[in-house]
């Protein structure tokens, strides 16, 4: 019993200052899974042209969930400077509804319109960081980036018109892949030397896609 209370004595203090010294190293290899919500910007807008080009344009704004889940892994080449590659799955939306209309024409005349309609995106990047250590909060490790990759949207659309013009009646889904590119920042917070926190913001844009912003909240290893 002695020798596990000595044992214990030893160990706690030696813990608690084993980041006496800074622990962002050339050769490191982060390994990281997280979860986050889009702050702007998103991928619920579903377009009715982008199924079918008789289609009367329209587009429909899909409740946005805002949910995003994904891994992250990059490695240190030198103590400041890292190559992170990032994958994510970002929850869209769904909307569905349907609604009677009666039209004012000289005949009175009724039209149904039946939408059922979902979106979601993935999203790859490879990034460059530059990390900032603070000598005086060796756990405590703030990065900025810059990136690009690619964004590959989803969508998937059931349209019912009864009353209106033929063709109108639709049911499809569509891909889309857009490149984009990230600035963002962050922070890495570590517990030991290998198992930490990271709050990260990134911010997402391409020609062809919304403005995305992204904040995240992760749990990393060290496996290097």
């Amino acid at each position: 019993m002695r020798y596990w209370l000595a044992a214990a004595a030893l160990l706690v203090p030696g813990m608690a200052m084993a980041q006496d010294v800074a622990i962002v190293r050339a050769g490191d290899l982060h390994l990281q899974g997280f979860g986050g919500f889009s702050i702007i910007g998103g991928v619920n807008r579903v377009s009715t042209t982008t199924f079918g080009a008789g289609l009367k344009e329209a587009q429909l704004l899909v409740p946005n969930t805002n949910g995003s889940v994904g891994v992250q892994a990059d490695y240190s080449f030198t103590r400041r400077f890292a190559i992170q590659a990032d994958y994510s799955y970002l929850a869209g939306g769904s909307l569905g509804f349907n609604r009677d209309y009666v039209l004012d024409e000289p005949t009175t005349r009724l039209r149904r319109i039946s939408v059922d309609a979902h979106s979601s995106a993935r999203i790859g990047t490879m990034s460059l960081l530059m990390r900032v250590p603070l000598l005086s909060r060796p756990r405590l490790v703030p990065y900025v980036g810059v990136g690009a990759g690619l964004m590959r949207t989803h969508s998937e659309l059931k349209q019912a018109v009864v009353g209106d013009a033929p063709g109108q009646t639709y049911s499809g889904s569509s891909k889309a892949n857009d490149l984009i590119g990230s600035v963002g920042g962050g922070v890495r917070y570590y517990f030991t030397e290998r198992l930490g926190l990271t709050c990260d913001v990134r911010f997402y844009a391409g020609p062809a896609t919304r403005t995305l912003g992204r904040v995240s909240v992760g749990v990393f290893f060290k496996a290097h």
